[in-house]
């Protein structure tokens, strides 16, 4: 007589699997435990290796193997956003970067050319938005870099309502009245944060290296 395991081991077995993956995937996903979900998922596939089941069943396991893979383990899930010129670029944006790092994923927008000439002066900026979003991008406590679209101080109004953000931070000097309205209107956390170099680094200010 068969015995049951083997009896369970067909499509039918295969699709039970299936379908605790996917509530694994789910549950794991709400609670930000992606490396137990990778470990939990690798068991999953084993066993249906083992049960022998369809191609199809061994096809959708592969891909949600590969979905968790491709996903950063270490992310928090919540997307913190910064905003700014980010001309004459220095070592006081890098450790504001790094300290809103800590609180999320960071994503920043950039000020489009023309907003910074209209908040700052013609004289301004030194370097492109695209040169400014190239930099930026390029640390590695950025998970996005994006150029701004609106106007004014809240000129990165259409990339906040694309991207979603838990929250906006600011520095001491990036707090402005618009902001504190534009978050409180939408229930978006704000969050300033003082100016404080990396130990051992001066204190440095676009402003001052610009001497205008």
């Amino acid at each position: 007589m068969p015995n049951q395991d083997q009896n369970d081991a067909g499509p039918k077995g295969g699709s039970v699997a299936i379908n605790g993956a996917q509530d694994i995937v789910e549950q794991l996903l709400t609670d930000g435990q992606l490396a137990p979900f990778i470990v939990q998922l690798m068991k999953v596939v084993d066993h249906i290796l083992l049960c022998g089941c369809h191609f199809d069943s061994l096809h959708r396991a592969k891909e949600l193997t590969d979905e968790a893979k491709d996903t950063d383990c270490t992310s928090s899930y919540r997307k913190v956003l910064v905003t700014g010129c980010f001309d004459w670029f220095h070592s006081g944006h890098v450790r504001f970067f790094e300290e809103t790092a800590q609180l999320g994923d960071l994503y920043v927008v950039v000020g489009h050319d023309e907003n910074v000439r209209l908040l700052k002066g013609d004289d301004h900026p030194l370097f492109s938005q695209e040169e400014r979003r190239y930099m930026v991008g390029a640390i590695r406590f950025v998970k996005q870099a994006l150029i701004s679209t609106g106007s004014g101080w809240m000129d990165a109004e259409p990339e906040i309502e694309a991207i979603k953000p838990d929250m906006y931070v600011v520095n001491e000097d990036g707090d402005k009245p618009e902001k504190r309205e534009f978050c409180g209107q939408r229930g978006l956390e704000y969050v300033v944060l003082k100016r404080a170099p990396a130990e051992g680094l001066p204190r440095r200010e676009s402003t001052h290296l610009r001497g205008f």
